[in-house]
């Protein structure tokens, strides 16, 4: 087991500890040896080696990015949280400009 993180992500390593590298799971491999992955404009899904699938749905607002379909995929299969606080959480993430902002309208 791995030893909690010390870092202040809106207490999301309070609740939970931190993936060891041994419970990752990779993507299934088709026969072909390619990863077993669906990426386009409405949706995108992911089929992991233990047998399950992540579905991410995009909404009209978001972007098409296939880098972004996969991590929130993958994010959402290893956080140990359901889609939707997943989902909250990824959308509450801000950067350091964001936050400067912020201060200032303060």
């Amino acid at each position: 087991m791995l030893p909690k993180f010390n870092i202040d992500m809106g207490g999301f390593y309070d609740l939970y500890e931190p993936i060891s590298s041994h419970k990752i799971r990779m993507p299934a491999k088709k026969k072909n040896g390619e990863y077993n992955y669906i990426i386009n404009k409405k949706v995108a899904v992911v089929y992991w080696d233990d047998g399950s699938k992540t579905i991410i749905r995009k909404t009209a607002e978001d972007e098409h990015n296939k880098r972004i379909a996969f991590l929130t995929a993958f994010f959402q299969k290893y956080c140990g949280l359901s889609r939707n606080k997943a989902n909250k959480f990824l959308a509450s993430l801000k950067d350091e400009d964001d936050i400067k902002e912020e201060k200032d309208k303060e």
